[in-house]
């Protein structure tokens, strides 16, 4: 069967690791299956620089059980979602809830001398999950209590890149202290933003409670240039779940970003969401998941964002508060 060598020019925006300027990348594939050819290259676990390169980011969603037993100990914890990672598709980055693998739960907020860990890569679940963040060479987000220094504890979320390193930190600014959460009770909120570089994108992390705050999605969105945005949570299905996917659409399309947002998994949680930046009910919806235990992969394309960004402008015509006068002011 006749090969072909085909030259594919990849402009300077979308250069990879170290190099600077244009590059060619040479790909061997059969002229009679192109598209399967192309397609298992780009999708090879080894070949993600490639999909990269193409603009592409795969997020998977790990809505997580909660373990049953209050008695479990946190080796059995943290085993139970490295295994779960380890059995999902491949992703680039693999997304756990707010406080997971620990928990969210009575029993983790009455013992966080026991659960919360300090900072830095002896602890517990870094050391667990950064294994696993090298052999699946994914980045990997996950919540843990977090051991302030200063004292107290605050709810964190910690990102490792694919060689297990902690790259970034994320402690909750915006408290829960309505429906079930009672987080004041027990935490310390937090005080910066957070957000980092992966495969060619900007993810930007919140919360749970933090979707409630225009500012912060906002901040992170246009101030910072993410293109996703990571949103951990434990929603119970209290009073406030309803209008969750209320707030997971409305923050995607008036930022214009994709919007993870994993929940765990049971009767009382359920119900994680990926929405893209524009939602059509057609082509674009956004995807829920039930209350089973699941690991689900969608992809970021810097293609969508970019069309989505350029058929709706509205971004480019916002103003600053100062910007919209009073009657006074006529």
């Amino acid at each position: 069967m006749l090969n072909c060598r085909v030259c594919l020019a990849v402009p300077r925006q979308l250069r990879l690791h170290s190099l600077t300027n244009s590059m060619l990348l040479h790909v061997w594939l059969e002229p009679d299956a192109f598209n399967l050819s192309f397609r298992l290259y780009a999708t090879h676990p080894e070949r993600r620089w490639w999909r990269s390169a193409m603009g592409s980011l795969k997020v998977a969603l790990v809505q997580i059980q909660q373990a049953e037993d209050q008695e479990s100990c946190k080796e059995d914890v943290l085993q139970h979602a490295a295994d779960v990672i380890m059995a999902a598709p491949s992703a680039d980055i693999y997304l756990l809830p707010e406080l997971a693998p620990t928990g969210y739960n009575q029993h983790v907020f009455d013992s966080l001398d026991v659960w919360a860990e300090a900072e830095g890569p002896d602890a517990a679940t870094c050391q667990v999950l950064s294994t696993v963040a090298k052999e699946r060479d994914a980045f990997i987000c996950y919540g843990v209590p977090f051991c302030h220094p200063d004292g107290g504890y605050t709810i964190r979320q910690v990102v490792l890149d694919n060689s297990g390193a902690v790259i970034a930190t994320y402690d909750k600014i915006h408290l829960c202290h309505f429906g079930d959460g009672r987080e004041t009770n027990w935490f310390r909120p937090g005080e910066h933003l957070c957000f980092f570089d992966c495969r060619g994108f900007r993810l930007g992390v919140l919360i749970c409670a933090d979707m409630r705050y225009t500012e912060l999605c906002r901040e992170l969105a246009i101030g910072r240039g993410c293109d996703v945005l990571l949103h951990p949570t434990a929603f119970a299905r209290d009073v406030t779940f309803a209008s969750w996917p209320s707030f997971v659409e409305c923050r995607a399309l008036e930022n214009q970003v994709y919007w993870a947002a994993v929940n765990y998994a049971g009767d009382h949680f359920g119900g994680s969401m990926w929405c893209p930046p524009w939602v059509d009910g057609v082509e674009r919806k956004m995807f829920r998941l039930g209350i089973e235990e699941a690991v689900v992969v969608h992809e970021a394309t810097k293609e969508e964002l970019a069309s989505v960004r350029s058929s709706f402008p509205f971004l480019a015509a916002r103003k600053d508060r100062s910007d919209y006068l009073s009657p006074q002011d006529r």
